[in-house]
């Protein structure tokens, strides 16, 4: 079949060999490109509808928060794992590495989702729609400052280990990075660049010399927190493998008899001794892991965020506005762990189906999250003995649209365009939308036209990668903030809770989107220059 089929020229693979290459506008315009674009253009738009969706959803179950915080989680466990199982049965996209993959790494992953999920949709119910599509752009700088926190490498096992043995026997050293072009070298090697100078003279690679080192008992203190230890630290088990050495961890106390340094006076060993490491200092890992470009983007956003919520900072109260704000902008931190942790995690696949990892991640989210309804409470006014019926009376606001607070049950419910901003509850039911003050939408249909958007975001934002690459999926998510925080500008998306550009915000809109521009898109426009991929 291969020999029968028309050979295709190296340099477009869309071209038969003898077909000459379109030229002009006619090279933009073809089957493929058009099909890029639809997806740039549906990513842009869902996009959209998914910020604006998610605040009409707050806004349909003002009252029940919690509720729709924890079934907005679970929609997700069988619209997941029905593609799960057809593509088990059909295809080869699930393979047995990624079934393979640890299930407490899934627990853990969950465990950071769940509390961004409670902050963001409990948390952000005061938070007006603009600000909360500009508050989420922080993830972008506390995705940084955690990601230069546990990602730094501290070196494989053997380094530690050395550490160690050097720190209990007295002896005063010095740490040097080893060098870019060393460890790639012993990477090929499957070695291990660690090593110990005494006065300038190389006394051996530590796996030699610990080869034959007996590893003490290790309780079950230690291994916890050893365990915890290789959660945060970009060494794998992998690297002690490649040492070739039996070599294991245990007290440092009792590695202090392991003969590092035999043959080696004492006088010798008070003169300088470095230990070669592939470990990087913080000097160096702060200037190579992130570009000046960067860093200067997300100082950029942060200014920006400054600007925008500066009224509140300066004008609210106790309980005013700045508190909704810093509440929600809590959610980047478990944003950013998660995030940092699935890329730690991962290492050990080839690639994980989006599909896959959202299911298995969605089920301990959900169980977690059930822990987390004594918080919600108190974030949210409610005493905890009536987080049962207020649960059941969500999911009665949900699927059949009962309003609970009404002004016949004796509430002083809030008539104001300020409804939901001001403290909980403040608002009156709208479960079937018959309250336009607060929701014109009934809560059935505002869930589940979130639930629709954001799956569809989500597929659209994969399908641009697949077909172009990040940086258009980069760009398109970028084109998101503006026209997010326009929409919820307009009266026929937010009716009545519709709000109007005021100085502080605009500024600070412009302000975030120039350092998005900086932060994506700066290396990538420098590179291209100077001829690189």
């Amino acid at each position: 079949v291969l020999r029968t089929m028309p050979k295709r020229n190296s340099e477009n693979d869309n071209l038969i060999d003898g077909e000459e290459a379109p030229t002009g506008y006619r090279k933009y315009i073809s089957k493929d490109n058009l099909l890029l674009l639809f997806y740039v253009v549906m990513a842009v738009l869902v996009g959209t509808a998914n910020r604006v969706t998610f605040k009409l959803m707050q806004y349909s179950m003002i009252n029940y928060i919690y509720f729709v915080s924890q079934i907005t989680t679970f929609i997700y466990l069988p619209v997941n794992f029905i593609v799960v199982l057809a593509k088990l049965l059909f295809t080869k996209d699930i393979t047995p590495e990624m079934l393979a993959f640890p299930s407490w790494k899934f627990l853990v992953m969950g465990l950071f989702d769940s509390l961004q999920g409670l902050f963001i949709v409990v948390g952000g119910v005061s938070v007006p729609g603009i600000m909360q599509n500009l508050l989420l752009q922080g993830a972008v700088p506390v995705t940084m400052l955690f990601s230069l926190l546990m990602l730094r490498n501290r070196g494989d096992d053997t380094t530690r280990i050395a550490r160690q043995v050097l720190v209990n026997k007295g002896i005063s050293f010095k740490e040097e990075y080893a060098g870019d072009e060393e460890i790639e070298r012993a990477n090929k090697r499957g070695d291990s660049v660690c090593r110990i100078l005494v006065n300038g003279r190389d006394v051996g690679k530590i796996p030699e010399l610990l080869r034959h080192a007996k590893a003490p008992e290790e309780d079950v203190i230690l291994v916890f927190f050893q365990w915890i230890a290789s959660c945060f630290c970009c060494s794998s088990k992998e690297e002690s493998h490649k040492t070739g050495g039996s070599i294991q961890s245990g007290r440092g106390d009792s590695l202090s008899h392991v003969t590092l340094f035999s043959g080696i006076g004492q006088d010798e060993l008070d003169g300088e001794v470095v230990l070669i490491s592939n470990a990087n200092d913080w000097g160096r890992h702060l200037r190579t892991f992130y570009s000046a470009a960067q860093y200067i983007g997300a100082t950029v956003i942060l200014a920006g965020l400054v600007v925008s919520v500066w009224p509140d900072l300066v004008g609210g109260g106790g309980a005013g506005p700045w508190a909704g704000d810093l509440l929600f902008f809590t959610a980047t931190i478990p944003i950013a762990v998660s995030g940092v942790y699935k890329e730690i995690a991962f290492k050990s696949v080839s690639d994980m189906d989006v599909w896959y990892l959202n299911g298995y991640v969605a089920v301990p989210q959900f169980l977690i999250g059930l822990a987390y309804a004594p918080l919600a409470a108190i974030m949210t006014g409610l005493a905890i003995e009536d987080i049962p019926s207020n649960i059941w009376n969500g999911l009665q606001c949900w699927l059949v649209g009962t309003n609970f607070i009404t002004r016949a049950e004796g509430y002083d419910c809030s008539e104001e365009l300020t409804c939901g901003q001001d403290g909980f509850p403040m608002c009156c039911d709208s479960c079937d939308g018959s309250l336009p003050n607060v929701s014109s939408i009934p809560a059935l249909w505002g869930v589940i036209g979130y639930m629709v958007a954001n799956i569809a975001y989500n597929v659209f934002l994969v399908l641009v990668i697949k077909h172009g690459s990040a940086a258009l999926m980069y760009a398109t998510s970028t084109l998101v903030l503006p026209l997010g925080s326009i929409a919820f500008t307009i009266k026929a998306f937010l009716g009545q809770h519709a709000k109007a550009f005021d100085k502080f915000t605009g500024a600070g809109l412009a302000v975030v989107l120039v350092g998005l521009l900086i932060y994506r898109f700066v290396d990538m426009i420098i590179a291209k220059c100077r001829g690189k991929n």
